[in-house]
């Protein structure tokens, strides 16, 4: 590449040291005082070369004198191509290396500070433009270049093309280039207008380019998610156009600072369903403002994440719903810690109530072992009776057996004193045994009766035990609750917080979710935290775990399709956040929750 004869910049030697001016400067002095006046001449003659002065404070570390640099000539060409310096005649660039002679230097400088060029074979600048906005480039790739950080201020906030054009001025389209395709040309051999563009589509010729034009105006989001930019230099149907997918970052607000502004746009012109359009994907990397020169300020377009879209993301993906709440709602544990005192007089009353039917239940079984054992005796009575009748009936009918039949007749049953014996024996046992067996049926209702006014007994100390656990359970709950609620409000903080419900199918609880979103309004960097709760069904502010942090997503800013990068980690962080299934047999199996939900 030959030296550049047009430049925008020079330094002028102050008795504070060397100023920066700018060739719209100069011309707005001549304008205003004329050609002629004391203020333009003083000035005319010690105008310097910028770029033999910057690299000689590189090369020497020190200011140089005025000699040592060449003079310029302001010149006026507003209406010729626009107004800049050059060098005056019989003037050389004094430095070595100066990016005015020599763009090999500045296109090296350019590569350390920018991540859209690389430095390429000697004076020829590799571009990596498209490579680097690529929707498919994930956040980590991004940040994987941080060395090459483009800062967000009016100076550095464009890309490698604008700092081209701005130093360069018309000059910019000889500057050696190489494509992401590999093509090794001039800028100038990429420059088209839209009608240019539009029929190398046409003709199937897919390649990337430089689009220049004036811009007629942003069309509003169409139903399939685009935003379309339309030119004035083509007004025949299909339009060549600049097209912005859905889920970019950016909305017709921010594309505005485009429209009446001449700009050129680095891209690959393509045809899609018919309409030629070329892919907008960074004002900041693709778009060079030519008009600068005509006093027409550079936009600075940060573009800010939309909460309301952010918002719709987070329920479309995690299947949520918005709500009202804030951190000031939580105070369902903080009311119910004066309840703690009563609960616990409550745990006495029960104590007292159980020991008083352990006393009692103490006396039953006291009671039941007496009965038992006189049941016992009775019952040892009775076998012994029926043995003693077994006897007696047993001598009876022997008796009966040894008289003679006629003997027994003449004699009568009456008459026999041995077998009278027999038989009123017999009936005093047969009476003993009924009375004994009534004595037992009588003591076996008796336990009975004690047995299940031992069951009423046990069950009342079982239900005592349950009552004083599930108070006690509660008293636990209600200070590990006002832990919950503490650590829940002290992690979402008060500010850029938004708080969404999932419910839960088939389980007792649902999920809080709450998110955090922190945007630098100097960086445009986006953090987003993500913490969840469990909380009972249809009670949002009565909490019942720990606070779970799931992994901050970070948005960089040069992540132009920030919403489908925000999407998939949502959907990477949904499965972090839910409850587990041991979480949900754990909470399925607790025996705690009635008591609990009251």
């Amino acid at each position: 590449m030959g030296s550049i004869s047009g430049m925008n910049y020079a330094v002028v030697k102050t008795y504070s040291g060397w100023e920066n001016k700018t060739a719209g400067e100069i011309l707005k002095l001549r304008k205003e005082y004329g050609e002629k006046s004391p203020e333009y001449n003083e000035i005319k003659n010690c105008l310097r070369c910028k770029g033999c002065y910057d690299r000689w404070l590189k090369i020497y570390k020190c200011e140089p004198n005025e000699g040592q640099l060449p003079v310029l000539t302001h010149v006026d060409r507003c209406n010729s191509g626009g107004t800049h310096f050059r060098l005056r005649v019989g003037a050389t660039h004094e430095v070595k290396s100066c990016y005015y002679n020599d763009p090999y230097e500045f296109i090296r400088e350019q590569s350390d500070t920018y991540r859209d060029v690389e430095m390429g074979e000697r004076g020829r600048a590799r571009l990596t433009i498209l490579n680097l906005l690529n929707p498919r480039s994930s956040p980590k790739d991004i940040k994987g270049k941080a060395g090459k950080t483009n800062r967000l201020n009016s100076q550095k906030r464009f890309g490698f093309l604008q700092e081209v054009y701005d130093r360069y001025n018309d000059d910019w389209i000889i500057l050696p280039i190489e494509t992401e395709e590999g093509k090794k040309v001039k800028i100038d051999d990429l420059i088209v207008s839209p009608l240019q563009a539009k029929r190398k589509v046409q003709e199937k010729e897919k390649s990337i380019c430089i689009v220049m034009g004036t811009v007629l105006k942003v069309l509003n989001q169409n139903s399939g998610g685009y935003i379309n930019i339309r030119f004035e230099d083509d007004r025949q149907y299909p339009y060549f156009q600049l097209s912005v997918k859905p889920n970019h970052i950016y909305n017709e607000e921010d594309l505005k600072c485009l429209v009446n502004r001449k700009i050129a746009c680095y891209g690959e012109a393509r045809c899609n369903k018919g309409y030629p359009q070329m892919e907008l994907l960074s004002i900041d990397r693709q778009i060079v403002f030519m008009d600068i020169k005509e006093s027409k300020p550079r936009p600075v377009v940060i573009p800010q994440i939309k909460i309301d879209r952010v918002q719709e993301k987070i329920m479309n993906t995690m299947g949520a719903t918005e709500t009202d709440l804030d951190v000031n709602n939580f105070t369902y544990y903080n009311n119910k810690q004066n309840d703690i005192h009563h609960l616990e007089k409550q745990i006495i009353l029960y104590e007292n109530q159980k020991e008083q039917k352990v006393h009692n239940y103490r006396q039953i079984k006291h009671l039941m072992e007496g009965i038992s054992r006189e049941k016992e005796d009775l019952s040892q009575q009775l076998e012994d009776g029926h043995s003693n009748q077994k006897v007696i009936g047993s001598k009876l009918e022997t008796k009966k057996q040894k008289i003679r039949e006629k003997l027994f007749k003449l004699i009568g049953r009456n008459h026999s004193k041995e077998v009278q014996e027999l038989i009123q024996e017999k009936e005093r046992i047969d009476k003993e045994i009924k009375q004994l067996e009534q004595n037992i049926i009588s003591i076996e209702q008796r336990f009975t009766e004690l047995l299940s006014e031992e069951n009423k007994v046990q069950q009342s100390i079982k239900e005592l035990n349950q009552n004083i656990k599930n108070t006690q359970d509660e008293v636990v709950q209600l200070r590990q609750g006002l832990k919950w609620e503490e650590e829940w409000k002290q992690n979402i903080g008060t500010e850029n917080v938004y708080i969404y419900r999932k419910l839960l199918s088939n389980q007792p609880k649902d999920l809080l979710i709450a998110v955090q979103i922190v945007q630098s309004l100097d960086t445009a960097d986006l953090n987003i935290n993500y913490f969840t709760q469990q909380h009972w069904k249809n009670e949002p502010t009565k909490l019942y775990s720990n606070t779970k942090k799931g992994l901050t997503i970070s948005i960089h800013p040069m992540d132009v399709y920030v919403y489908d990068t925000l999407e998939n980690n949502l959907k990477y962080a949904l499965n972090k956040l839910l409850p587990t299934d041991t979480d949900k047999r754990s909470s399925l199996s607790s025996k705690k929750e009635s008591i609990l939900q009251n």
